[in-house]
């Protein structure tokens, strides 16, 4: 029995592997939609916005914990929405929520389909 190698033109770019493609994919939403490190449009696609979303994400520290305040502030320096931010980190499991303190959980979003909370 032969194994065969066959690469998905829907999934690759010309022989990359998908964590390049998923890379590739990332860089140009970040240089599309951010300049001077800041969000300059906010994408209507939800895809293209989670991305953004993960990118602030990465501001914050595992194991610490942040208040309401300070997720503020901290998403502020990228977006001028920080509730819609904040929403997005617990809403799609970046982040728990527990009495007004936030806590990171993952780098990435693991599912585009629904919210984990609500």
């Amino acid at each position: 029995m032969e194994s065969v190698n066959t690469l998905q033109p829907s999934k690759c770019l010309a022989g990359a592997s998908n964590d390049e493609h998923d890379e590739a994919y990332r860089q140009k939403i970040l240089s599309t939609f951010m300049a001077n490190g800041r969000i300059i449009k906010m994408p209507a696609q939800l895809k293209k916005k989670l991305v953004l979303v993960e990118e602030i994400g990465r501001a914050f520290e595992f194991g610490r914990s942040y208040t309401e305040k300070e997720m503020n502030l901290t998403i502020a320096e990228y977006y001028d929405d920080f509730c819609m931010v904040r929403r997005f980190f617990v809403d799609y499991g970046l982040f728990t929520r527990d009495n007004g303190i936030y806590q990171k959980q993952h780098e990435k979003i693991m599912s585009l389909h629904m919210p984990l909370a609500r």
